[in-house]
């Protein structure tokens, strides 16, 4: 599975690299990723259907660091289709109102997890078994209430929150020319 993986992820690396962010047409390149993406998540998934790990760690490895690589570009994509079609019209100042209120909701996601982001950055292993083993979910450690509507077979809860942090933390493009 790792290698599978880190095939897909070096295919979508060459697709971003081919990416201009400045150019033209910003959305349809973004919406177009977004596609492309959830493709490869589906696919992922598909694999992951008939797949057993051979080791706890694996599995860690595959929610902690994998899935959630993927999963970040998505929703940073998907962030950037949303932030380009509904920036309104107006003055620089109107635009740039715009984008500061998106950046108080990233700031706004760090406060609220802050303690999964300490947890996450630090590259501490103590919770991984509990953060990053499917079925292995513990109530008293979850702060969020996403992970009800997850996948139990494709999800963990906790690789969700490592793929914003990803797509929160990837700079895009300079939001004020």
């Amino acid at each position: 599975m790792k290698e599978l993986v880190n095939n897909m992820l070096a295919e979508i690396e060459v697709d971003i690299s081919e990416i201009d962010l400045y150019g033209y047409d910003i959305i349809e390149t973004s919406l177009s990723m977004v596609h492309r993406l959830q493709t490869v998540l589906n696919d992922l998934k598909t694999k992951l259907q008939t797949y057993s790990f051979l080791a706890k760690e694996d599995e860690i490895t595959f929610f902690k660091t994998q899935k959630p690589e993927i999963l970040g570009r998505l929703l940073f994509f998907y962030k950037i289709y949303r932030i380009e079609t509904q920036c309104p019209n107006g003055s620089n100042d109107v635009i740039r109102n715009y984008i500061s209120k998106k950046l108080d909701n990233l700031t706004y996601f760090f406060n609220r997890n802050l303690d999964f982001y300490q947890y996450y950055r630090s590259h501490s292993t103590l919770y991984d078994e509990y953060y990053f083993v499917r079925g292995k979910s513990d109530l008293r450690l979850c702060t969020d209430s996403a992970q009800f509507d997850k996948d139990p077979n494709f999800s963990t809860g906790y690789d969700y929150k490592v793929a914003k942090i990803i797509a929160n933390e990837t700079p895009p493009i300079d939001l004020f020319p």
